[in-house]
């Protein structure tokens, strides 16, 4: 445990608290007794062995910097990363249900959607990306092959485009309103943890087009 906390750099303060459940723990293994400092560990053990034997540059400040986004990998499904130290190391620490992308071949891969809806008619490209492109095209495309990774039963899934009708529209225009009108709660006095919370609003804009691609229907009013 000193030299987690040591790696880690823990307050010195609450050493003896972790220390005491460590020991009513039963002394369990660290993977199992914090499972997430473990993996930490495990990176930073790794680098520094690594940095010693020269498979890693010492040459280079940035490398401890760059070595330390890999505490992140349990947090996600997919590591997206350019840089040729995560390409080396990441595999190493990812678990089944995880993957590690090399950024040019998801650039490319972009580059070859933006390419195929280029084909569209400017019909369906003016109806918004949002309208046309809700998810990956058919094909042999990676984005599709990621998707598949996070919700592999979206390629199934029937989308059913059903108009609403103006009253319908009307009234969920009014419901988001209120939201929006309404008195807004002091951050001071939020607590996410209360069951009373039913509802949370987040309000964000977004361009109407950005690059070659509208956002939203061209046609749409600037006052909808």
């Amino acid at each position: 445990m000193g030299f987690v906390f040591a790696t880690l750099n823990v307050p010195r303060a609450i050493h003896q608290i972790i220390i005491e459940r460590y020991k009513i723990s039963g002394l369990k293994p660290l993977i199992s007794f914090a499972p997430y400092t473990a993996h930490v560990i495990k990176v930073e053990v790794f680098f520094h062995i690594c940095v010693s034997r020269g498979f890693i540059s010492s040459e280079r400040p940035s490398n401890k910097i760059d070595i330390a986004y890999l505490h992140y990998l349990p947090f996600c499904k997919i590591f997206i990363s350019n840089d040729g130290l995560h390409r080396r190391t990441a595999p190493l620490f990812t678990k089944s249900h995880q993957s590690f992308i090399w950024g040019p071949d998801l650039k490319a891969d972009l580059k070859s959607l933006n390419a195929h809806y280029m084909t569209l008619s400017d019909e369906v490209k003016n109806t918004g990306i949002s309208s046309f492109a809700p998810s990956p095209p058919d094909g042999n495309f990676l984005t599709g092959r990621l998707w598949d990774l996070i919700n592999p039963n979206w390629r199934s899934i029937k989308r059913v485009k059903t108009p609403l009708s103006k009253q319908a529209n009307d009234k969920i225009i009014e419901h988001i309103n209120e939201f929006k009108n309404a008195e807004e709660i002091p951050p001071s006095s939020i607590d996410l943890s209360d069951e009373k919370i039913e509802s949370l609003s987040l309000q964000r804009s977004i361009s109407r087009k950005r690059g070659d691609w509208f956002q939203v229907p061209k046609d749409l009013k600037e006052d909808s």
